[in-house]
């Protein structure tokens, strides 16, 4: 069986069999209800960025800086995910 294409059959009828092919390649059936870690990712994202600008209009510089920090971290993750994964296509 391989890695990344398997098959399945089977579904019979008292009269007549049927045959289902499913063609299952690397992931897609079992990851059917994960959940995407890029969507994931890019809530922290988003929520970060909006922490870091109510801190910069209230004047706190230093904790401004720590969340744009940690933001920027998140958006470098989302971006390696994503051009891993272009990769593997």
């Amino acid at each position: 069986m391989s890695e990344a294409l398997s098959m399945y059959s089977a579904l019979k009828n008292s009269k007549n069999t049927f045959k289902i092919d499913i063609i299952h390649e690397k992931g897609s059936m079992f990851n059917l209800f994960k959940k995407d870690p890029i969507k994931k990712l890019e809530a922290e994202y988003s929520e970060f960025l909006s922490k870091s600008v109510n801190a910069q209009r209230r004047g706190d510089i230093e904790l401004y800086s720590e969340l744009a920090f940690e933001a920027d971290k998140i958006l470098k993750k989302i971006e390696k995910l994503k051009s891993g994964s272009k990769q593997q296509v």
